[in-house]
């Protein structure tokens, strides 16, 4: 989940601290969530919603590894991505 303010350089509110229940707003199905900043950075808060069916998507499509923490992300071999895959199940 990112929530940053974007620009030439992205500024990150990247710790998670609460996330709602699903939430119907505007005929969508969506999560508000709180984050905040580390504690080595600039001190600040920020509140980002997230389109379910965003989310669900994310999960069908495909997964990224990185083999080492200085390695790029490369796509992962479909027939390693584990059985059954993520369903939506309302």
């Amino acid at each position: 989940m990112n929530c940053s303010i974007p620009g030439d350089s992205h500024f990150y509110f990247n710790i998670l601290q609460a996330v709602t229940d699903v939430i119907h707003i505007n005929g969508r199905d969506v999560v508000m969530a709180t984050f905040s900043t580390p504690y080595n950075s600039i001190p600040g808060s920020a509140v980002c919603a997230y389109d379910m069916a965003d989310v669900a998507n994310t999960f069908t499509g495909r997964f990224k590894e990185q083999k080492s923490s200085d390695s790029t992300w490369t796509p992962f071999p479909e027939d390693k991505v584990p059985k059954p895959r993520y369903e939506n199940r309302s």
